[in-house]
């Protein structure tokens, strides 16, 4: 696995399966940003430390790649590959896709 990149693996409940016994897009959607709180928790950032801090997390972009159905109780990985962009004015962050 690339250093960019932080992998953990799900098991589809019932709640994550539509009517058509296919994974919900907002599964997807809800491990996402489990899996980005976990990145930044696995470098002692949860959620209590940054709240310590004042800060907040910017998701500027999201995408998913499916790459074939999920099903209950079926292993499923998702995967956060990150990129960190440094600006040229101060007047930006760096930036965690």
């Amino acid at each position: 696995m690339p250093m960019n990149e932080f992998r953990i693996t799900f098991v589809p409940r019932w709640a994550d399966i539509d009517a058509n016994q296919h994974l919900k897009n907002t599964a997807f959607s809800e491990w996402a940003t489990y899996v980005r709180s976990e990145w930044l928790a696995s470098f002692g950032f949860d959620v209590k430390k940054l709240m310590e801090l004042k800060f907040s997390v910017v998701i500027f972009e999201d995408s998913t790649r499916y790459l074939k159905e999920g099903a209950i109780k079926s292993e499923v990985q998702h995967s956060f590959t990150f990129a960190i962009l440094f600006a040229e004015t101060t007047r930006c962050a760096p930036c965690i896709m």
